[in-house]
């Protein structure tokens, strides 16, 4: 395919990362829960992943697919748009 501007290597890595951070934001929930239940103190990385925990998750879904899609494509619209030749 013409459009392809991303190695088969780097889609490959793009696509694992991708489902690897999705997986993280579905995971940061259970990172509450199992914080807040072994009763540890909280800290400051907990704080911050509880007050902005839904923004986090929304982060991690939206960057998570854009990897993956990016790499099962292997087309990157920006990577077009900054390396013009």
């Amino acid at each position: 395919m013409s459009d392809e501007n991303i190695s088969l290597v780097e889609g490959i890595i793009r696509a694992i990362i991708g489902v690897a951070i999705f997986i993280a934001g579905y995971k940061i929930n259970d990172f509450i829960m199992r914080y807040e239940s072994v009763g540890y103190p909280r800290s400051f990385i907990f704080n911050t992943i509880f007050r902005y925990r839904d923004v986090l998750q929304i982060l991690c879904f939206f960057f998570g697919f854009v990897l993956f899609f990016t790499g099962i494509t292997r087309f990157s619209p920006l990577k077009k748009l900054f390396l013009r030749r």
